[in-house]
């Protein structure tokens, strides 16, 4: 279908939708399992540089930088070129980087060419592919989403002990370069992003171009088509006929825009939000939801608005790429939008940067080395179930979704505070497992409260304002951390911040009402109570 077309025919549903979510999930696969992981490389990276923990940290906060700030544009450039074609050239860039990382000739070139050319590979891969298995689904778009995004949780359980072999077989060296060659199956899965112009393409009947022989087309051995085409005679009458009715039926289309009124219509979200997935990278993990991430994309503007007077003497408008505002400053007029953000801030900086230290700090308590792998996996059960466990509870209505938030924020906090006093594997085991089930669950939710505080109408422009100051708290972490365990010489302290950092935002977001009362804000939109069409009259032009 034309990408000038007034209508958007209806996602496929299934077909090639399925072998998309198939590379989603592989994508996904690769990327958060080698980000959840990292906590493995570094203690080896510190020995082997002979640095210090908060040099080594530097790398994870550069690529969660790189990621913050490039993936509103990668998404971008996947709605102007495709979906497949950017993912392809993240896959591409993300493995060669991470296998240059095989010379290892210093470790300010580690943090150059892995968290530069990751978080650029992450912002590329995951934006859009979330966008196109929106496009292709509507229906099943939930049960899309949720199968393509358990590689999240699967790699986080399957690559740790998979790494730890790397590491004992083939070093340091080998396991970057082995690292390489699973970022270029990212490459491999993008090629099976089939852009839907295509499909619709295919599926569209064959014409001449006609609209009197597309109109009157019909599969039945006596229709007027195929009768007209036996004589000719009634065709031209036909026709003659048709040329005689008044000019203003046929008129394909009228134009909505006059000099004396301007319609604006807002976008008919029909939906109701309480579908969502994350955007999941090494340095930060981003909530978005689905339904309306895809509609937004999908909706900007690929060629400039022309008048029927503009467009006179001309069978097409050239087609220029208008480049979507990515960043809407004006929503941090609503107190809520503040305060929201701060939540996500700190709630971010104490739960990514748990899973990062957690494996140094269980060796230094006596855990072997293959241990503490199984720790890292299990995070990764708990985070998939978490995942589960909030999407079934969450629409059944048994407390407001922003406190079930607060509550697994605060609970994740206190359990990581707990973590800190474990000895034994299995005691951290514990923790870890129900780390990864709060801490998932907590991800899982958080654009579906985003969406009841502000409304889905508001969404899109409070969504990636938001996510700039999420991936900043993800990406800020790791370094400070570092350099708090370099001064204390352990991992009390960062044990205790993190706790501490999730516990604050789950206060923060519970006591969000009074905050609000306290600005003479207004109320926060209900569930059930988003406006699905807003028309607005606007007399004169602007």
């Amino acid at each position: 279908m034309e990408e000038g077309s007034t209508q958007r025919q209806p996602p496929p549903d299934g077909g090639w939708g399925w072998i998309v979510v198939l590379g989603f999930f592989g994508s996904t696969f690769v990327m958060v399992g080698i980000a959840k992981s990292f906590g493995i490389l570094l203690q080896e990276l510190v020995v082997y540089f002979d640095t210090n923990v908060a040099m080594v940290a530097l790398i994870m906060g550069v690529e969660g930088i790189v990621f913050t700030i490039t993936a509103p544009f990668c998404l971008a450039f996947g709605q102007h070129f495709s979906q497949r074609l950017v993912v392809m050239v993240g896959g591409v860039v993300g493995g060669v980087g991470v296998a240059l990382c095989y010379f290892m000739v210093s470790i300010e070139y580690i943090i150059c060419m892995f968290g530069i050319t990751v978080g650029f590979a992450n912002a590329c891969l995951f934006g859009n592919g979330l966008v196109i298995v929106g496009l292709y689904f509507e229906k099943r778009r939930s049960l899309a989403t949720a199968l393509a995004l358990t590689g999240a949780s699967v790699g986080h359980f399957a690559i740790p002990p998979i790494l730890q072999i790397l590491l004992d077989n083939y070093g340091l060296h080998g396991a970057f370069l082995l690292q390489g060659g699973f970022y270029l199956n990212i490459a491999f899965f993008g090629s099976l992003y089939r852009p839907i112009t295509d499909i619709h393409r295919g599926s569209a009947p064959q014409n001449d171009g006609s609209e009197e022989e597309t109109m009157l087309s019909n599969k039945s051995p006596d229709s007027p088509r195929k009768r007209f085409l036996k004589d000719p005679a009634d065709f031209s009458q036909s026709h003659h006929m048709l040329n005689t009715l008044p000019e203003t039926l046929k008129k394909p289309r009228m134009s909505l825009s006059t000099n004396d009124i301007r319609l604006d219509l807002k976008l008919d979200v029909s939906k109701k939000a309480n579908r969502f997935a994350y955007l999941s990278s090494a340095g930060s993990q981003m909530m978005g939801s689905v339904d309306s991430l895809a509609v937004v994309l999908m909706a900007q503007p690929t060629e400039p608005v022309q008048s029927d007077n503009d467009t006179q003497g001309s069978k097409k408008p050239a087609r220029k790429f208008v480049f979507p505002k990515v960043f809407h400053w004006t929503v941090f007029k609503m107190p809520v939008v503040i305060m929201y953000t701060v939540v996500m801030f700190v709630t971010f900086y104490g739960y990514f940067s748990f899973v990062i230290f957690m494996p140094a700090d269980a060796v230094s308590r006596g855990v072997s080395k293959f241990e503490k792998t199984w720790l890292v996996s299990f995070s990764g059960i708990g985070d998939f179930l978490g995942r589960v466990l909030i999407g079934l509870i969450g629409d059944l209505g048994i407390m407001k979704r922003y406190k079930m938030m607060s509550l697994v924020c605060a609970l994740c906090g206190v359990n990581i505070i707990l973590f800190d006093f474990a000895t034994s594997f299995w005691w951290m085991g514990t923790h870890v497992f129900l780390y990864g089930v709060f801490g998932g669950a907590y991800v899982a939710i958080n654009a579906v409260v985003l969406i009841d505080l502000v409304g889905l109408e508001t969404l899109p422009k409070a969504l990636s304002t938001v996510l700039l100051f999420q991936g900043a708290g993800a990406a800020v972490g790791q370094p400070i951390e570092g350099v708090i365990r370099d001064w204390t010489l352990s991992y009390h302290a960062i044990n205790y911040m993190n706790g501490a950092f999730l516990l604050m935002g789950g206060l923060l977001l519970i006591s969000h009402t009074l905050l609000l009362k306290a600005c003479n804000s207004s109320k926060s939109s209900q569930n059930g109570n988003i406006p699905m069409i807003d028309v607005t009259v606007t007399k004169g032009d602007e």
